[in-house]
């Protein structure tokens, strides 16, 4: 029997009203008994209640994360919503909310599960919702559920080729996207050991970022190749970059510097540096021959100079001018720094030269004799004597000065120093030599001796008559071109006076003096 309550009226009516009708009172099972004052009492037939459930949803969806191109899904549960009719509805932050409909991305938008493929992260922060009907009416309208998209590691900027200076910082970056990554970068040395990882040690900061530092490399880093494993701690897989290569460029340096050079004039030279490693390596030749400083370059002595921008620089037919110059190479290269050596010395010798030959020479016999050479600026000149005495050539030595015969035997002055008649005739000549080749040979030069005047025979006392005539007779021996100068005394050799004065044809410069008609007062 029925109790009065909110949902029932009529309870001893003909007419039984249900208001508000739960959903648990669904299937409940209603009779009437109908009573009156005849007779007993009838009971009707038993009827159903069926109650059906309003639009409901008891779970509502939750916020779900997924990687970009994978799958997402929200649900709902409506509980025991009968016949549910169901919109799933997207609000992407511009057109506000959109109802869906099942496509190649799309599946379940009309059902509890709604499945969202290849989502990417353009979705990222999209809302879902699902709107709940059915015959009873509705909407129920659900919770939003947020999608979070995240994204797998993708490169968009690749480590790049460098070329540095040895020492230089060396940077290679690389530009990723994804969430939560993470960086590790690794080196082939091209040691056979293939790609590994790096640390922040040895020279590197940065192995564990987009950046990698190398921060002083030096020469051995010289063809390192770099690259990056991107990670995602959310989402795979991980990405790795192509390779870019370290070039590591020699500063300028001077392994073996130029050396001084000696020469002879006329001959050719070379200075030469090496350059070691020196990355593209340039050199720069100057000379200072007293004035300071220059470059040599083309239009230096082009008949010289050659080379001039290479590691030799190369002079040809070098004129004994040169000598003292100074030279000194810089060398450049790709990096800025330079290196410039030590400046060195050419020495030009000179070579022998004979600027004047000795000269013939006369003396009297028994006085020195002198022959000269001026071997001008012969570098390291030396001298040697030489003598012809009988048709062959002899050297004069040491010997023939200890003798006393000689001085200067190996100097530019020879000195015949007390030369008698048997010298007469012979012939001189000097070798010239000197630090350079060929020794040259002086002219020759004849010493002539003159014999000292002498009497060989002297003139004798005369007797004669008065009146008659009379000679006097001398004789000069091997004097050598005699000269004579007959005198006579009146007063018995007191005085002397000239013979021309009393010789009968006037000359007393004769061998024989001559006198006519000689009177009694010549006695």
């Amino acid at each position: 029997v029925l109790g009065a309550d909110a949902q029932h009226s009529g309870l001893t009516d003909a007419t039984l009203n249900i208001t508000g009708a739960l959903f648990g009172m669904d299937e409940n099972k209603y009779q009437v008994e109908v009573m009156g004052d005849c007779g007993p009492s009838v009971f009707s037939d038993i009827i159903d209640l069926i109650v059906y459930k309003s639009p409901e949803i008891i779970d509502q969806p939750v916020n779900t994360t997924a990687c970009e191109f994978t799958s997402a899904s929200f649900s709902i549960t409506t509980g025991d919503t009968d016949a549910p009719n169901i919109q799933w509805f997207e609000n992407d932050g511009v057109s506000g909310w959109q109802p869906l409909t099942n496509s190649g991305t799309v599946s379940g938008a009309f059902s509890p599960s709604l499945q969202l493929f290849g989502v990417d992260s353009a979705m990222n922060g999209n809302e879902y919702r699902a709107e709940v009907t059915n015959l009873c009416g509705g909407p129920a309208v659900s919770d939003p559920g947020l999608l979070n998209v995240l994204n797998p590691p993708a490169l968009w900027q690749q480590p790049t080729d460098i070329t540095v200076c040895e020492l230089t910082q060396a940077d290679f970056e690389v530009v990723a996207t994804g969430t939560n990554l993470s960086y590790q970068w690794q080196v082939d040395m091209r040691d056979g050991a293939g790609f590994q990882n790096l640390l922040d040690t040895s020279g590197y900061v940065g192995s564990d970022a987009n950046l990698l530092q190398v921060t002083t490399p030096t020469s051995r880093f010289n063809g390192y190749r770099y690259r990056v494993v991107v990670t995602s701690a959310d989402c795979a897989p991980a990405r790795t970059s192509t390779y870019a290569q370290l070039r590591v460029d020699e500063v300028a340096e001077i392994v073996t510097a130029p050396v001084a050079k000696e020469i002879c004039e006329g001959a050719s030279t070379a200075f030469s540096v090496d350059a070691g490693v020196t990355a593209e390596p340039t050199y720069m030749w100057e000379v200072d021959d007293g004035g300071g400083w220059t470059v040599i370059d083309g239009a230096t002595d082009p008949l010289v100079y050659s080379g001039q921008n290479s590691a030799t620089l190369i002079l040809d037919d070098v004129p004994s001018d040169y000598n003292g110059n100074l030279y000194k190479v810089t060398v450049g290269g790709a990096c800025p720094d330079i290196a410039t050596s030590t400046d060195v010395l050419l020495t030009v010798n000179d070579q022998p030269e004979i600027l004047s030959d000795p000269v013939n020479d006369t003396v009297c016999e028994n006085s020195p004799a002198q022959f000269e050479v001026d071997a001008g600026v012969t570098t390291g000149v030396g001298y040697q004597w030489q003598v012809n005495e009988s048709g062959s050539w002899a050297n004069l030595t040491a010997a023939d000065e200890s003798s006393g015969d000689y001085t200067g035997v190996d100097d530019p002055i020879l000195i015949v120093n007390d030369p008698d008649l048997t010298y007469s005739g012979y012939r001189y000549r000097v070798l010239v030599s000197g630090t350079c080749n060929p020794t040259l040979t002086s002219m020759e030069a004849t010493l002539l001796i003159d014999t000292r005047p002498y009497v060989a025979q002297e003139p004798v006392d005369r007797i004669i008559c008065e009146d008659s005539d009379v000679t006097f007779v001398v004789d000069a021996g091997s004097t050598t071109e005699p000269v004579y100068y007959w005198e006579y005394s009146t007063n018995g050799g007191g005085a002397w006076n000239d013979a021309a004065a009393v010789a009968s044809d006037g000359l007393s410069d004769l061998p024989v003096l001559s006198l006519e008609d000689v009177p009694s007062t010549y006695d």
